[in-house]
């Protein structure tokens, strides 16, 4: 067989692929091979595309509706429109809801306008009605309040001043010679001839606040007349809820009055006063609950400031400052936990002051004060308080109740805190009372400060404290002998764990051998830890609430039987006098530092005296009378119910 050309391979491979490639479809003589699939396409063209229109089901315009033949609407506003009008609909055509009436079915009280109304002068109208000023109950009212209104008589012009020089050349004239001359102008102004005239009829709304005062005292506040109330409560007893009821009724009183002077700008003015801005969040928000809302304009969370009808405008202010309470006049102050004011007696003088406005207070007498607090020692406060029992002040009276005088606080919640609190603090937060002492929670720091440092004593045994700190705070370190006397007192910053605990370990092993106490909260067991591998005694403590507040009220009813001798160091007695308690929402009591203050060294005294016992505030031996307790060290005998010691 010949070998073939190059261009005779070439010309069947060719042959070949025109027999492989698929056959085009032309016309109608086109034939497709086998095992080949078509797909076919329809097109509509423009020529026979449906042409059919409709009506907009809202505007009534003719469209085209386009790839669906279902729509109503021409566009997309008006079908939104169409819906809009279909809900107001459904709205309008649906029965009341009594639990959640609407605005225009929602019913209010208001005051018939007619002075001689046959139905009672309090009529139920809607709100709606209420806002476009419906004024009278029927249409017999409303004729018979426009005729009295056309009938009443001409209103009096106003005599014209005469002048004093007038005056005086008819006084010459008049009087006989030798008389001397009298003179006695009685000028009406403009504002007393406008009271003379009968003033046009306002209207009124009658308003139900939700407030029921209790019976244990809140009744005889708001039945007082007295200009200026002082109320001396315990904790808990519901003081600022019933003042600002109080001020709420008194300001809406002057609010109503027709013969306010106009200069006086606001027409009406009130300030609510607190030690702080934090102590007035709760004012303010009772302020805004028990405010009706039908009587509110404008509401300034921010600035804390209420806008009312009338043209009355009430405040929360800080007495933290005293020079920022002046320039104005007050018509109602209000004034809560007055005996932690920094500065009553100025604050007072100030305030005093804008209270004497002319014009201002109840038809223009004078600005009414309501003050209240839970007493902390004979402060200027108690000064006041004395004002309102003493019959020389007509304008003044002064209340105070206990906690217990609420029938709302549960016993067990009284006898608890009674159990728990040293005697003085019980006797001031919840019975109310003004104690000698200034209301710290150490009592007698100046006259157990008299110590000073010691060297230790062979065969005396010792006891340590350390409250640990390195960077941000103070690290507190004492010791104080077993008859309750310190007899050291460190303090230092800044200093590296290894140079403190070479310090600790230096003062421990010098007062032989004394046993440490330290505080390990945030720290873990590192530090005890630490001093232990040292070969020295040591119990750390793990501080919580109950923990802390046990570990104040032993140590404050040492203090207060001056059981024990501290050293006389001022920075101690300062952090002593100026350690601090508040109460929680849940009525527990809380002890801190103040703020920008330290506590370290209180810290350390607390552990310090821990388990300490005086000898005259322990409980006998009795022997086989403790029962289970027969054997167990007097150290480990559990705390006498109420007192706090063993």
């Amino acid at each position: 067989m010949s070998e073939r050309t190059r261009e005779e391979i070439l010309e069947d491979l060719a042959a070949k692929m025109r027999r492989r490639a698929p056959v085009q479809a032309s016309g109608a003589s086109a034939t497709t091979p086998k095992n080949t699939h078509t797909t076919t396409t329809t097109t509509i063209t423009a020529d026979t595309a449906p042409s059919e229109t409709k009506i907009c089901s809202f505007c009534g315009n003719e469209f085209t509706p386009g790839k669906n033949p279902k729509h109503k609407y021409c566009s997309t506003t008006c079908n939104t429109k169409a819906q809009n009008q279909k809900q107001k609909q459904r709205r309008d055509n649906a029965p009341p809801d009594p639990d959640n009436p609407r605005p225009k079915d929602k019913l209010v009280r208001v005051k018939c306008q007619n002075p001689n109304c046959p139905n009672g002068g309090v009529f139920e109208t809607t709100e709606e009605l209420y806002k476009k000023m419906k004024k009278y109950c029927d249409e017999n009212c409303r004729k018979e309040a426009h005729r009295l209104k056309y009938t009443l008589p001409p209103k009096p012009k106003p005599e014209k001043p005469v002048s004093l020089a007038d005056e005086i050349a008819k006084q010459k004239h008049s009087d006989p010679p030798g008389d001397p001359v009298s003179t006695t102008l009685d000028i009406q102004t403009d504002s007393e001839t406008q009271s003379q005239s009968q003033p046009k009829p306002k209207q009124e709304q009658v308003v139900e606040i939700d407030y029921e005062p209790h019976s244990g005292g809140q009744r005889l506040v708001h039945e007082s007349q007295a200009r200026f109330k002082v109320l001396i409560c315990g904790a808990r007893w519901g003081k600022d809820r019933c003042l600002i009821n109080e001020f709420i009724v008194k300001f809406a009183q002057m609010l109503s009055e027709q013969d306010r002077p106009t200069t006086l700008i606001p027409r009406v003015h009130g300030w609510l006063v607190a030690p702080t801005f934090p102590l007035a969040k709760q004012m303010w928000r009772e302020l805004v609950h028990f405010w009706p809302r039908q009587w509110r304009v404008n509401k300034n969370e921010a600035e804390h400031r209420l806008e009312t009808v009338g043209g009355g405008i009430i405040e929360v202010k800080s007495a933290d400052n005293p020079d920022s309470l002046v320039s104005v006049g007050l018509d109602a102050l209000l004034m809560t936990e007055a005996a932690r004011v920094k500065d009553m007696e100025t604050t007072w003088s100030y305030l005093r002051g804008r209270l004497s406005s002319p014009g201002r207070g109840p038809h223009g007498t004078g600005g009414i004060a309501m003050i209240n607090s839970t007493p902390k020692g004979r402060n200027y406060l108690y000064q006041m308080f004395q004002w309102g029992l003493d019959e020389r002040f007509p304008e003044w009276e002064s209340f105070q109740f206990p906690t217990s005088s609420n029938p709302y606080i549960h016993p067990k919640e009284i006898e608890e805190a009674q159990r728990t609190l040293p005697e003085r603090l019980f006797r001031q937060e919840f019975l109310g009372e003004f104690l000698e002492d200034s209301g710290e929670v150490f009592a007698n720091i100046d006259d157990i400060s008299t110590g000073v440092t010691q060297e230790p004593e062979p065969g005396r045994v010792y006891k340590a404290a350390w409250d640990p700190a390195q960077r941000n705070d103070y690290s507190a370190f004492g010791i104080r002998d077993d008859r309750g006397v310190q007899v050291l007192r460190e303090r230092w910053t800044g200093l590296p764990w290894t140079i403190q605990l070479n310090k600790v370990e230096a003062y421990c092993k010098l007062y032989n051998n004394a046993h440490l106490d330290m505080d390990s909260t945030g720290l873990g067991e590192t530090l005890p830890e630490a001093v232990a591998q040292r070969g020295i005694s040591v119990t750390g403590h793990f501080f919580t609430n109950a923990f802390k507040e046990q570990m104040v009220s032993h140590f404050s009813l040492l203090c207060e039987g001056r059981d024990v001798i501290l050293i006389n160091d001022k920075p101690q007695k300062e952090e002593l006098k100026a350690y601090t308690y508040s109460f929680t929402k849940t009525g527990k009591v809380s002890f801190h530092h103040p703020v920008g203050g330290n506590d370290d060294l209180v810290t350390m005294l607390l552990l310090l005296y821990r388990d300490y016992n005086a000898l005259t505030s322990t409980l006998p031996y009795i022997g086989l009378l403790l029962g289970s307790n027969v054997g167990t060290p007097r150290n480990k005998l559990p705390l006498a119910a109420g007192s706090g010691k063993y």
